[in-house]
């Protein structure tokens, strides 16, 4: 098995054992559509490369087309995570920002996700670092089509629900992503309704599917 393409799925379809009557493949309340778990690796990433500091959120960066990084609950307090399994701490002696490249842009039928990092140069040497121990970095994710002009918001949608996150490198740690809507050019700026955060998503794992209906011994 590769770990990197390899797919984990929580079954939920009923089986019945024929030895000894016992049910399996089975995951309560879950009953219409199979759970997708990703990959192995992706399990592994997020195991190892993480935030610790919740309230870590994007932000507006100030001047056009810019993302920054909020630092903890006041933006004082810094990042706190991890990082190939090693603590951090990313002091708060400055603002993290990065403003994206051309390859964001989009038709006036096509959407895309880009996921937005924190890009670590080197394993820590230690359990605290400057600030500048840390970039804000892109993963451009593919365009994806819609009808002409139906998606005007970077907002949550069933749209957006459709098209899947890009992936991180071994480098980086996802810290949300950018939600791009039809006919955007990086020079229209970044609006506050195309920030996405959402931790459960880029760095949770949904263990109830895993663990549910274990057989006792």
């Amino acid at each position: 098995m590769d770990i990197r393409s390899e797919s984990q799925y929580a079954l939920v379809s009923v089986a019945v054992s024929a030895g000894d009557g016992v049910q399996y493949k089975t995951v309560p309340s879950h009953l219409a559509e199979s759970a997708f778990l990703g990959t192995v690796a992706d399990f592994i990433m997020k195991l190892m490369n993480c935030i610790h500091t919740a309230s870590t959120t994007l932000v507006s960066g100030g001047s056009a087309g810019s993302v920054a990084v909020g630092l903890g609950g006041d933006r004082t307090s810094g990042i706190d995570g991890r990082y190939h399994g090693a603590p951090f701490h990313l002091s708060a002696a400055g603002t993290l920002s990065a403003q994206p490249t051309s390859l964001i842009s989009t038709a006036s039928n096509t959407v895309r996700k880009v996921l937005v990092t924190l890009g670590m140069s080197a394993i820590p040497p230690a359990s605290s670092f400057a600030l500048a121990g840390g970039t804000v970095q892109f993963v451009y994710g593919s365009a994806y089509n819609t009808s002409a002009g139906a998606v005007g918001s970077g907002g949550v949608s069933a749209t957006f629900n459709k098209v899947p996150l890009p992936r991180a490198s071994a480098g980086e740690i996802p810290l949300g992503w950018l939600n791009v809507y039809n006919s955007f050019a990086v020079s229209a700026g970044i609006a506050d309704h195309m920030l996405i955060t959402d931790y459960r998503e880029t760095q949770g794992v949904h263990v109830s599917l895993i663990m549910a209906g274990l057989q006792q011994p």
